[in-house]
């Protein structure tokens, strides 16, 4: 009697024991599967920093060509031309001493 309770006993500890061995096999899978994710998060990150820096890069170097074409077309692109004076480029005190004729 004393024999089969000792024996009973050991079989619940070794089956605890093989349930915690499978918890303990998940729990290690799912541990490696979120560091394969958050690997890819990060990989993910750095491509999309390099991205964002390289976009910069380009529109800095996009505005530098724009001011050297601003330069050498001597105005801003978007500078309204000066139109030529009324009365065919007379003077302030010409177009006064014509309106007082």
């Amino acid at each position: 009697l004393l024999c089969s309770s000792v024996q009973l006993a050991l079989f619940e500890e070794e089956e605890r024991g093989r349930r915690l061995q499978a918890r303990l096999a998940a729990a290690e899978r799912r541990n490696r599967q979120l560091k394969e994710r958050v690997g890819k998060v990060k990989r993910s990150l750095r491509n999309a920093r390099k991205a964002a820096h390289k976009a910069e890069q380009e529109v800095r170097e996009l505005h530098e060509k724009l001011k050297a074409a601003e330069r050498r077309a001597g105005h801003h692109l978007n500078a309204v031309m000066q139109e030529e004076p009324p009365f065919g480029g007379l003077t302030s005190a010409a177009i006064r001493d014509r309106m007082q004729l």
